[in-house]
């Protein structure tokens, strides 16, 4: 399950395999099993161009989206925990809240 992309980062089969390897055969921020259909890519660092490990496309992606910047996930991370508008609205076709059905 090696991609073709390994040779653009200058890996070899065996490094390929050592990172599915260290990693588990998984994703690291989905925690996904890599497979046939949950393919896994390398990333890397788009400053310095170092490899940081084997992401599935769609973690890779989320990560460009975001510009590879740690504060930013960070507030993503915080925003969805806590976000700053909670409970202030609810979308019509949204189940009722424990509290709202309470009498």
């Amino acid at each position: 399950m090696t991609p073709y992309s390994i040779k653009k980062y200058g890996m070899t089969v065996d490094d390929w395999q050592s990172l599915m390897g260290h990693q588990r055969g998984r994703c690291p921020l989905c925690e996904r099993t890599f497979t046939k259909r949950v393919g896994a890519v390398v990333d890397h660092d788009h400053r310095t161009g170092l490899v940081r490990g084997l992401l599935c496309r769609h973690c890779n992606t989320m990560l460009g989206l975001l510009h590879d910047n740690a504060d930013w996930c960070e507030r993503s991370s915080k925003y969805l925990r806590l976000p700053p508008c909670q409970g202030a609205y609810r979308h019509v076709d949204a189940p009722p809240t424990k509290e709202q059905e309470a009498p």
